[in-house]
């Protein structure tokens, strides 16, 4: 339900209202700048009948039409739970399950107000806004979320101010169980246009796909060692996001749920403090050192100019011998 209230809120405040087409919500669009001409309606039409990255008018006719015919044909719920299953939500999520589970470890139904107002912020651009890569922004768009949410009354102020004031923070993306995920996507987006949510996940479906699997995980492996190095040339860039709370030592990163740490594994680290040439990284229940063998690939003599207390960075987890402190590397 929250979920859908975020929705309704941002993207189609009429959607109860409108029979897919809604001239006064183009007016509010053009007036205070929330939402688009597109009811989700409209939004769901274009997404699974039309090609998006057409921007004509004819293209919007008939996207008004397809909306029309649908609202005949389904219910308002029926239609929301399309949108929701078939939307790109950022990351190579499409559907709000994938989104929920990939960012936040749970599954939609127990989405809470920042978190479901997060998923929905990523969706007029989800390629360019990832709350990995962009925390901030997409911090700022969920707060403007809220803030709409609150204005159509699905939120009391004390819930409004509750959520605005937790960070966003995203569990880390899962490495070596979604081989071909964007491929398996498409793959699971035409298969749910053909036989609905039911035939799909209660039918018991054998899909045979021309996925090699040894050659996509090659592949998936050259590319990712690849960005990492080009990553290291364009040198350190800062920590992506940041904890602004007093109680560093108690605070938790969904990541870290399940965590298994072996050699090579990259995970999310909250900064306790910096000295000159190390650094204390909290990770999951411990506290690793950064010293300079750690960051030497950046180049900078201390790990002040570096990082700060109450920074989230990446650190990669080295080998070690028997006898060496547990250490992490930046």
């Amino acid at each position: 339900e929250v979920v859908a209230q975020a929705l309704v809120a941002m993207e189609d405040s009429r959607f109860y209202e409108h029979t897919g087409v809604d001239p006064r919500g183009v007016l509010r669009a053009a007036i205070t700048g929330y939402g688009g001409a597109s009811t989700l309606t409209m939004q769901l039409a274009g997404s699974v009948f039309l090609d998006r990255t057409q921007r004509t008018f004819e293209r919007k006719v008939r996207e008004a039409f397809m909306a029309v015919e649908i609202e005949k044909y389904f219910s308002k719920q029926q239609i929301i739970t399309h949108y929701c299953n078939l939307m790109p939500f950022s990351g190579g999520n499409y559907g709000i399950e994938a989104a929920s589970r990939d960012y936040f470890r749970k599954p939609s139904s127990e989405l809470e107000i920042h978190e479901a107002a997060a998923l929905v912020a990523v969706l007029p651009r989800p390629s360019d806004w990832n709350p990995r890569r962009r925390t901030e922004l997409v911090e700022n768009r969920r707060n403007l979320v809220i803030a709409r949410m609150l204005e159509e009354g699905f939120i009391t102020q004390e819930q409004h101010d509750g959520a605005v004031a937790i960070p966003l923070i995203v569990a880390d993306k899962e490495t070596g169980t979604n081989l071909g995920s964007y491929f398996a996507e498409e793959i699971r987006r035409d298969l749910y246009v053909r036989y609905g949510e039911k035939g799909l996940y209660e039918r018991g479906l054998q899909v045979n796909t021309t996925l090699n699997p040894d050659a996509q995980r090659a592949a998936e492996t050259a590319v990712r060692n690849g960005l990492m190095r080009i990553d290291q040339i364009r040198g350190w860039r800062g920590a992506p996001s940041k904890l602004e709370v007093e109680d560093l030592e108690n605070q938790e990163l969904p990541s870290w749920s399940g965590l298994e740490l072996v050699p090579g594994t990259w995970v999310k680290g909250i900064v306790l403090g910096v000295e000159n040439r190390s650094a204390k990284i909290k990770i999951a229940d411990r506290i690793y050192d950064l010293d300079e063998e750690g960051y030497k690939w950046t180049r900078r003599r201390n790990a002040s100019e570096l990082l700060a207390r109450g920074d989230v960075a990446w650190f990669r987890f080295g080998m070690l011998d028997q006898d060496q402190q547990d250490s992490a590397q930046e």
